[in-house]
Order: structure tokens, then sequence, then C-alpha cells
């Protein structure tokens, strides 16, 4: 039970982070123009960032590193979430 409870306040915490780095981003927005120099920077599709958080924040592993579970289970999120990027 304490572990189920220790993992659903993790999973709480993390949609808090990210709703605040959503209202961070959407006030900068704002304040700014709109910015075209994808050579510069390339905007993250939204599907693709809710894919790879956690891997940001918890699930660390190498997705070129095919000898052990880490780089494994990395590689098969990147290449998930290159299908969803390449859908559109």
């Amino acid at each position: 039970m304490a572990s189920a409870l220790s993992s659903r306040g993790f999973a709480i915490e993390i949609a808090a982070s990210h709703i605040c780095m959503q209202k961070a981003l959407e006030a900068r927005l704002k304040q700014f123009p709109m910015y075209f120099d994808n050579q510069a920077t390339t905007p993250t599709d939204p599907r693709v960032l809710d894919t790879m958080m956690p891997f940001y924040m918890h699930r660390f592993g190498n997705a070129h590193s095919k000898t052990h579970k880490y780089g494994l289970d990395a590689e098969a999120v990147v290449e998930t979430a290159r299908g969803v990027s390449n859908e559109n």
C-alpha cells in the first residue's frame, strides 16, 4: 500500500511539474513574437514530450546501448516517439 501511495504521489508530482512548465511556456509565448528559425530550435510535439518525460525524469538509459535493459527500454520508447512525430 505504501508503495502504491508513493508512486501515486510521484505521478501527481510529475503532473504538477508538467502543468507548471506548460503555464510558463504559455506566459512566455504571450511575451515573445512567433519564432520561425527551426535551424536554431525545433518545437517538440507534446505527444513526444509526454512519451519521453519519464526518461528525462527517472527512467534513464542510453538508446544506443543494447547490452542492458535500460538501453533497450530507452530505444523502444525513442522509436515509438519517432513514429508519432513522423505521422504528421
